[in-house]
């Protein structure tokens, strides 16, 4: 329960998160190499945010306490230093206030483990963790300023290191301590597995920070691993681990993320930590969307006509509320717009691929869709995704990264029948609609290239085949599969064709944004 302001308790919790936020900000500050003791590592921000998350918005006041004893303490006492300590104090105390507010009226699970479960609090957390501090960042290098403890002339410099440390030490410490808030769920594992594991990671330390060896990235498959195959629990653990473990040794002048300057460096490092961190919450509350989805589509097999009749009735309830809430959702609107153009194919990775040449572009309307295309090679050749959600809005948007996020994990997991392929992925986005009790669905087409051979399955538009000679052939997969999310299995619905090109075909792909122009 949150804290009692007269109550012996609430004081207590009040000087204890005091205490910890101080010395976890000394720990920040011994790295510090800008004016104004402004570092590239705040741990604080992310232990006040989950404080306030777990404990009550009133435990604030052990914030601004911490934060203000940061500056006193540790510079001359005077009218300059109080007046600093004050005005950064407040901002270090808005930021999480802010932060906890927004998720808690948007967040679907309430606080604690259950942030960390659904991929749509995730995306809440990253967001408002990104945008926020943008406003604690400005109000404390404002004061740096205007009290003349740093120049004008590093305001940039300042004021883009106090952001990005507050964002990764959210991002990194938030998890952390909310999962561990939870009991501790142990995934047996065999021994020989554990022992792999912990093999790996160990080599990839000694080779990234005691050799130099410049294969950090390697880091984000062990992390793939403990995600698919251990708890929560261990998965961020190890993150914020090599987090600290990068931290050290780069200080140390060790590893891939040394530069001339400390500061550059540990800049440098906290943006890689931060999109590994990202990426992992992302995926960790996706594969648990996965596991509730195939518990919860077991417990629905024995009375599954009348549940679908209960289902469509508060759909249409939902859709009702929809529209009610269009004008509080526009922000969400613009996130979402920001994240669909986030996950898009880029360019170079297009140009990566070889024996093809793929251009792709996509200009979203002015209210968000649901048009979905992606380009993957891996091992076996390169399969290409595009797809349309019906309608337009927050919820379309959302669908699309679902499709987006579930075709990379089964891509990983070596899929590659076409027919198991695309019914998994129904199956999987079916019961998510029916959580968000949404009508939603999609056409989906997937396309699979490998050595001159284009294999195509779903139902999607036509596809438009241009051969060398300049002859145009239209393919209409409308018999090649059926609509995703609407039933539980397309299976039988599901088939493919063959293609074969030949150096100078070409194919376009398109949504109907493009005919119905």
């Amino acid at each position: 329960m949150p804290p009692v302001f007269n109550t012996p308790s609430y004081w207590l919790q009040v000087i204890a998160l005091a205490f910890i936020y101080f010395f976890a900000a000394q720990l920040g500050l011994s790295v510090a190499s800008l004016p104004g003791d402004i570092t590239p590592v705040w741990p604080s921000a992310g232990i006040a945010l989950a404080a306030l998350l777990l404990r009550g918005l009133p435990l604030s006041l052990g914030v601004f306490i911490g934060s203000f004893l940061v500056e006193v303490i540790l510079h001359p006492i005077n009218l300059t230093t109080f007046s600093l300590g004050f005005m950064i104090a407040t901002a270090n105390t808005i930021e999480p206030i802010i932060i906890a507010l927004i998720i808690r009226r948007f967040s679907t699970a309430g606080m604690g483990r259950g942030l960390l479960t659904y991929s749509s609090n995730v995306f809440i957390l990253v967001i408002t963790a990104t945008l926020v501090p943008m406003l604690s960042a400005t109000m404390g290098v404002g004061a740096l300023m205007l009290l003349h403890v740093a120049p004008w002339s590093l305001f940039t410099d300042i004021w883009l290191t106090w952001w990005k440390s507050v964002v990764v030490g959210i991002i990194l410490f938030t998890p952390l301590i909310l999962v561990w808030q939870q009991r501790v769920i142990f995934v047996r594992r065999g021994a020989l597995e554990l022992i792999a594991f912990a093999a790996s990671l160990a080599l990839v330390s000694i080779l990234v920070f005691g050799y130099n060896y410049p294969i950090e990235y390697s880091f984000i498959p062990l992390l793939m691993w403990a995600t698919f195959r251990f708890s929560q629990h261990l998965t961020f653990f190890l993150v914020a681990l090599i987090s600290m473990m990068a931290v050290v040794f780069t200080v140390q002048g060790m590893g891939p993320f040394v530069r001339v300057d400390q500061n550059d460096a540990l800049l440098l490092l906290q943006s890689f930590m931060g999109a590994v961190t990202v990426s992992t919450l992302f995926l960790s509350a996706t594969i648990i969307e996965r596991q509730e989805t195939l518990l919860l589509l077991e417990q629905k097999v024995a009375d599954r006509t009348a549940e679908l009749q209960h289902a469509n009735q508060e759909i249409s309830s939902l859709n009702q509320q929809l529209h009610a809430e269009n004008i509080r959702m526009g922000a969400e609107l613009s996130v979402t717009r920001q994240l669909q153009e986030m996950v898009l194919p880029k360019a170079e990775e297009l140009a990566s691929i070889d024996d093809l040449d793929i251009a792709g572009f996509m200009e979203p309307a002015s209210e968000i869709g649901g048009d979905y295309y992606d380009v993957l090679a891996h091992a076996d050749g390169v399969k290409i995704g595009i797809g349309d959600v019906t309608g337009h809005g927050l919820a379309s948007g959302v669908l699309m990264l679902m499709v987006q996020t579930a075709v990379r994990t089964l891509l990983a997991n070596n899929v590659s029948d076409p027919r198991h392929f695309l019914n998994v992925l129904n199956r999987a986005l079916y019961e998510n609609l029916q959580r968000m009790q949404s009508d939603k669905n999609l056409t989906l087409s997937l396309l699979d290239y490998q050595q001159g051979r284009l294999r195509i399955s779903g139902q999607h538009e036509e596809v438009l085949l241009i051969r060398k000679d300049g002859k145009v052939e239209r393919l209409d997969p409308i018999d090649l599969g059926f609509m995703v999310g609407i039933e539980p299995d397309i299976s039988d619905f599901v088939t493919h064709t063959d293609i074969h090109l030949q150096a100078g075909d070409g194919i376009v792909l398109y949504t109907d944004g493009i005919t119905e122009a």
